[in-house]
């Protein structure tokens, strides 16, 4: 594990910070299990490893089509995302808190002239609840969804992509060098794209989104809980 410095000595060498949010802002992935075990356990399914890194990465639309293709159900993509809209929509806007030391580290970074940008395969309801309920909606140039950027019929849209963060980067305003921003994510296959693309990155452990530490061995830095000095 490397850890990460303050955002203070990071806004010398960076000027913005691209964020996913389930798993690495916000702690949120344990009402996503649940909601997937409710959704398809009352369809005789079990919830799999494989399944939960598709979703984890994924656009609800694009996970939506994978999950009726998968478990061959009669459903509309739209009636399967309101069922989980309804299951998660109350968790976001009300329970879901953030990462240990994340608040303080955002406000730090914003200060330090850090521009912030939201990179994730949440749907943007659930992620504008969340980041205003939390008090964090302010600092951010903008939310920038998998369901933007691709089109909800082509499930090879993922965040496994480094077209995405480099979409993302361009939507929150950032600068076009990539050596300047730093991706924050909890899934290995994100981080690896993100670096792929040229960013700095840090991986967020979080116990769905990586199962192991040794998992983000390969990140610039890993971190259990955000620096707050």
């Amino acid at each position: 594990m490397i850890p990460l410095p303050s955002a203070r000595e990071l806004s010398q060498r960076f000027t913005g910070f691209l964020f996913d949010l389930d798993g690495t802002l916000l702690d949120s992935m344990d009402a996503w299990v649940k909601a997937d075990e409710s959704f398809l356990g009352r369809r005789g399914f079990e919830v799999t490893p494989d399944y939960t890194q598709f979703v984890k990465t994924n656009s609800v639309e694009n996970s939506a089509l994978y999950t009726i293709e998968r478990f061959g159900l009669d459903m509309r993509p739209e009636d399967v995302i309101a069922e989980w809209h309804d299951f998660v929509s109350d968790e976001y806007a009300h329970k879901i808190k953030l990462k240990e030391g994340a608040f303080e580290f955002l406000n730090l970074a914003a200060e330090a002239g850090i521009t912030l940008g939201a990179a994730t395969a949440l749907d943007e309801v659930n992620a504008t609840s969340a980041l205003k309920n939390n008090k964090i909606f302010d600092l951010f140039t903008r939310v920038y969804t998998l369901a933007e950027h691709g089109s909800s019929d082509d499930i090879t849209s993922d965040k496994t992509r480094p077209e995405f963060y480099l979409a993302a980067a361009k939507a929150c305003g950032m600068e076009d060098d990539p050596k300047k921003i730093i991706v924050f994510d909890d899934v290995p296959d994100a981080l690896r794209a993100a670096k792929l693309a040229g960013y700095a990155v840090c991986g967020v452990y979080d116990k769905v989104g990586t199962s192991e530490m040794s998992e983000l061995d390969f990140c610039d830095w890993s971190i259990i809980k955000f620096p707050v000095s």
